[in-house]
């Protein structure tokens, strides 16, 4: 009993140390917990990272608090990650508890090098019957194991995969700004058109738990990238500008939602009162006046609890095409060639609840200068091959539309 309150002692007085959590401050999510007598360490220190306590309940049995970074919190999405090591192989239970009301949403995925990723096995996860509470048994031991709400891929990720992006002589990347805590917010321009050439905008990780969405974008950017005919004559004609990582503080900070200002980034595209939106609005007006204000397509890529897309709500109506507006028919053939070319992965198309909002978001702020604009999120869970599968057919879908589109624009009038 004297060993099992030392090693308590010891994790407590290392998260004591750093700070205490008060509503409408950003909570501290960096930890470094180790607990000699039993010979185990726990820590939160790297991107991503996120956990609000660690203490020992038993020889073998942890409990990890997971709490948010801002209260009050509006979504589910509690993200964790941390790593555990010990000096000789052992089982050991950690117990996830949220806090605020929150549930379990994510199924936990390990690795035991932070690249390749895997669902924790289903024998070795417990689930409380109101999901406020989920029990993981892990096999701890000398090599490190990360534990995870999802992949991790946070700033160095996106970094690493721009680099080898621009391998191409027809990518190029670059700085469009800072955050708050100055980190670069990362752009790309993928093109081999002339320089008023129209635009089309890619999006994402505004939200930071949203990983899926992120693997979306991935997918999309390979694929109008790639080396098709159909990539090379789109690049030829078109402007493809990319902001992949909006929220570079959230996500390296292991955000459930928020900025490190506590705001919801998609829902600051009216006031534009954070660095990171203010960032990107400047980079677009500046991609729209090299563009001559022609911006076709714009998307921006999410994650929630479903497959599902946003456009704006008269794309579901019952108005016949002549009687929309060019952008919104162009969105109504878009969305059905995707369903075209995703025959066994139907995915529902939806109003978003943001449009009732007095909040502008990303696609409605970019509707005002006359672009197509949806919202595609992917669920949480959804497979990572469906997800690449998908995105490359938006992807696909966009370059043949618009293509058609310009050589019948171009056509002699008779």
């Amino acid at each position: 009993m004297r060993a099992f309150r030392k090693f308590w002692m010891v994790g407590l007085l290392t998260l004591a140390i750093n700070g205490l959590v008060l509503a409408g401050t950003p909570e501290p999510v960096r930890r470094v917990v180790k607990f000699e007598s039993a010979e185990l360490s726990a820590t939160s220190d790297f991107e991503g990272g996120r956990l609000s306590d660690f203490v020992a309940e038993g020889p073998n049995s942890y409990s990890a608090l997971i709490a948010p970074e801002w209260r009050p919190m509006n979504n589910q999405q509690a993200w964790y990650a941390f790593r555990l090591q010990s000096p000789k192989p052992r089982v050991i239970e950690v117990k996830l508890t949220y806090t605020d009301g929150k549930k379990n949403l994510f199924y936990p995925k390990i690795s035991r090098d932070r690249t390749h990723w895997q669902e924790l096995p289903k024998g070795d996860f417990r689930l409380s019957s109101n999901s406020s509470t989920a029990t993981l048994r892990l096999t701890v031991g000398p090599e490190p194991l990360w534990v995870s709400a999802q992949e991790l891929f946070t700033q160095s990720d996106y970094a690493s995969w721009i680099q080898k992006l621009t391998e191409h002589p027809y990518v190029t990347s670059g700085t469009i700004g800072f955050s708050t805590q100055q980190r670069p917010i990362f752009k790309m321009d993928i093109t081999e058109a002339p320089a008023d050439a129209p635009l089309v905008l890619v999006l994402g990780r505004q939200h930071p738990p949203e990983v899926t969405g992120g693997f979306g974008l991935v997918s999309f950017v390979e694929t109008v990238t790639g080396d098709s005919q159909l990539a090379r004559d789109f690049r030829s004609k078109f402007h493809i500008l990319v902001i992949p990582l909006i929220n570079p503080d959230g996500v390296n900070n292991g955000h459930w939602r928020y900025n490190v200002n506590g705001t919801d980034l998609n829902r600051d595209w009216g006031t534009f009162a954070e660095k990171e939106t203010q960032a990107v609005r400047d980079e677009i007006l500046r991609a729209l006046a090299a563009a001559k204000n022609q911006v076709l397509f714009s998307i921006d890529y999410h994650s929630t609890t479903k497959d599902v897309y946003y456009p704006f709500p008269t794309v579901k109506s019952s108005e016949p095409d002549e009687r929309l507006e060019a952008k919104d028919v162009l969105m109504r053939k878009w969305l059905e060639r995707v369903r075209q070319l995703t025959p066994d992965h139907r995915v529902p198309i939806e109003v978003s609840p943001a449009t009732r909002e007095s909040k502008l978001n990303s696609v409605l702020w970019m509707r005002t200068f006359g672009a197509a604009s949806i919202t595609h999120e992917f669920n949480h869970d959804t497979d990572r091959q469906v997800i690449r599968q998908v995105a490359q057919a938006d992807a696909t879908a966009l370059m043949e539309l618009l293509l058609a589109r310009n050589t019948t624009s171009n056509q002699p009038t008779q």
